[in-house]
């Protein structure tokens, strides 16, 4: 999961550039239910893992998108309280 919550900081950045964060939000929030889903109805390794790298992604691209828009949203000053 931490591979996928890595991998998604870089992309999600990439992502928002070109396409409505609405969207993005609600395409990985769709990713990380596949992922937990699928981690919850498995449990053969070899599928396991793929599918937490999923979660991850999900998890990963929202929360950067999340913390974006807090920070967009807040005063200079307030932007150390607002990442917590």
């Amino acid at each position: 999961m931490s591979a996928g919550v890595a991998f998604a900081g870089p992309l999600s950045g990439r992502l928002v550039v070109h396409y409505d964060v609405g969207l993005l939000m609600a395409v990985a929030a769709l990713l990380g239910a596949v992922g937990a889903l699928g981690v919850s109805l498995v449990s053969e390794l070899p599928v396991w893992l793929p599918l937490f790298g999923i979660l991850g992604l999900g998890v990963g691209i929202n929360y950067a998108l999340v913390n974006q828009g807090a920070l967009a949203a807040v005063p200079p000053e307030k932007a150390g309280a607002a990442s917590g």
